[in-house]
């Protein structure tokens, strides 16, 4: 499931609101809402973690992977 909503990020260059994010992860996968924060979290810890290049980030009412400041 968490490849499945990185997939869903990685398409977009806007944020993508967690509703939609549900929607898409339900025609896959059957998880309550708060497992499919959980692992929104999970993954935000992970890039920080492994140092990537960019962030999942929370804006306003959906969430977007942006670039870390220092590049």
């Amino acid at each position: 499931a968490k490849r499945t909503i990185e997939a869903i990020l990685f398409t977009s260059s806007t944020p993508i609101s967690f509703e939609k994010i549900r929607e898409v992860i339900d025609t896959i996968h059957s998880f309550k809402p708060r497992i499919i924060k959980q692992l929104i979290e999970e993954l935000q810890e992970e890039y920080v973690l492994q140092q990537k290049a960019f962030r999942l980030e929370e804006i306003g009412e959906g969430f977007l992977l942006r670039t870390c400041e220092e590049f």
